[in-house]
């Protein structure tokens, strides 16, 4: 188990491009964005790709992506069905959290606490937002059952709040 924060290390780390409205990111599902981004590290990684069929069996491992909109092809607990598309065993499990802006970063705490913790040796994690798809605020709409579209409002209370 480790002791500290230097027993824990990022083996490797990459990104999208950066996507802009109706661009050419917009028309790729979100979770898709994330499974590429997944083989890519698995396919720069050796270690990982050559063992990948027994990577559940020979290590604890897990699968975090933050995610502020969860809805459309960004739903499903992306942590766990990008790992099931880029062909992780199924044994691995996965969440995805939303912190708003600042979800991949709590996806990246969270995975290095659960190695501290000696709950998992090794986590991929993420963040992850298409807002060219699914803009910040999208999850707050809904429909009423005469087809009239509304926008949830957040909690009364939040605008009271002195700061």
């Amino acid at each position: 188990m480790p002791k500290d924060l230097t027993d824990v290390v990022i083996v490797d780390y990459c990104r999208t491009g950066i996507g802009y409205k109706d661009g050419s990111l917009s028309g790729i599902r979100s979770d898709t964005l994330v499974v590429e981004i997944i083989k890519a590290l698995r396919d720069r990684n050796p270690k990982f790709k050559d063992n990948l069929e027994n990577l559940a069996k020979d290590y604890k491992v897990d699968s975090i992506w933050g995610v502020n909109s969860q809805i459309g092809t960004s739903a499903l607990t992306l942590g766990r069905t990008a790992a099931l598309a880029a062909h992780f065993p199924i044994e691995v499990p996965g969440m995805s959290l939303n912190r708003q802006c600042a979800s991949g970063m709590q996806a990246l705490l969270s995975a290095i606490t659960e190695i501290q913790a000696g709950i998992f040796d090794f986590v991929v994690a993420g963040g992850m937002e298409q807002q060219s798809v699914y803009p910040i605020g999208q999850d707050m709409l809904w429909v009423d059952r005469d087809g009239k579209k509304h926008r949830s409002p957040p909690h009364p209370d939040v605008s009271k709040n002195p700061y």
